[in-house]
């Protein structure tokens, strides 16, 4: 593509040279590309997302020529793995506005990418970052074309929150759009009900995060903010509680300490239950399902963090620190996958 154009490319790819369309959205058909060429799928993103930038551009990515050149002159032969990459649409469009054809064509480019990655990650996680990356670089492009702008990928948005590959990214992303549309509080409300609608309890645990943290809390937030919060995390409990005895929302701190409680004995750092725990999570897989999940934790030193702010007695002080020492330790061990463990660690930095 460096030296001969788009054209051969498209033609190696998908023995066609003319296949983006520039006047309607026809997305192309990516499984059926030449039996000539092999590629995994990490291989496939990175081509046509190449493809859809050297569309734009009329040259190829420089964090892929870059990378390619480090690794030759480093260990003495060019990678062969490379970095997956998204585009900055803002920087683009400041810099030239994108004709009507240009807009088509990277519609159907990644329309393209996100139809063909949300079939390969039903079922498979591993393929999600990819799915992700496409779906986020069509977001924001349709962000900034005139005839969506914000109000009209919300709605495009909508439109596809069944898609159950793109969960509960999709929903986050949703609710920071409504956000701009229409205000923070029925953001919040939207991912209440997102995060009531879900099945899945690590989802649920990573919305309920993103509610509470759309509040933008800090040391010197007003009583009830800091209380909201703690009840916006505590949704989740719903499905593990029976939660008929939670304080009234009228009880500020004895609200929060009661939700932090329910997370400390979920995961297993308090053997006394603030609320009788539903037979599910007792003789269900749930209990060790919440305790790797990583939002489960995050949640938990996010209360804890509440917590303090709330109390500014040195010896709760002091007790509630060594909890969040506990928790980091606890949680690194719990959970299993390198990028959860390296999220805790990026998260808790601040608080311990």
């Amino acid at each position: 593509m460096r030296f001969k154009g788009i054209g051969p490319t498209l033609q190696l790819l998908v023995e066609k040279d003319n296949v983006i369309d520039q006047e309607n959205v026809d997305p192309i058909a990516l499984e059926k590309m030449s039996s000539s060429v092999y590629l995994d799928d990490h291989d496939i993103y990175i081509v046509w997302m190449s493809v859809l930038y050297y569309y734009i551009f009329h040259k190829i990515p420089d964090s892929i020529s870059r990378h390619w050149y480090t690794s030759l002159v480093t260990a003495g032969r060019p990678t062969m793995t490379k970095p997956l990459f998204t585009i900055n649409w803002s920087d683009i469009v400041a810099e030239s506005p994108l004709s009507r054809q240009e807009q088509f064509g990277v519609t159907n480019l990644l329309l393209s990418m996100v139809r063909f990655f949300g079939k390969k990650a039903r079922g498979n996680d591993t393929k999600r970052p990819l799915l992700m990356g496409a779906w986020q670089t069509l977001l924001d492009f349709l962000a900034h074309t005139k005839c969506y702008k914000v109000a009209g990928t919300l709605t495009l948005l909508r439109k596809g929150l069944d898609i159950k590959a793109l969960l509960p990214e999709m929903y986050d992303t949703a609710a920071y759009l409504e956000m701009q549309v229409n205000g923070k509080p029925d953001a919040i409300q939207r991912l209440q009900r997102y995060t009531a609608s879900l099945s899945d309890m690590p989802h649920k645990l990573i919305l309920a995060y993103r509610s509470a943290h759309m509040l933008a809390l800090s040391e010197s937030s007003p009583h009830d903010e800091l209380c909201k919060a703690a009840r916006l995390i505590g949704l989740p409990m719903e499905d593990i509680y029976d939660m008929s005895g939670m304080p009234s929302n009228e009880a500020g701190n004895v609200q929060v300490d009661f939700v932090r409680r329910l997370y400390l004995n979920a995961l297993g750092m308090d053997p006394t239950p603030p609320a009788p725990a539903k037979p599910a999570f007792q003789k269900g897989g749930m209990a060790s399902c919440f305790k790797s999940a990583v939002f489960g934790w995050i949640n938990l030193i996010f209360l804890t963090q509440i917590s303090l702010w709330l109390y500014p007695n040195p010896v709760l002080q002091s007790t509630l620190l060594q909890q969040l020492r506990t928790a980091r330790e606890m949680a690194i061990e719990a959970v299993q996958a390198d990028e959860a463990k390296l999220l805790l660690v990026k998260y808790t930095k601040h608080y311990v």
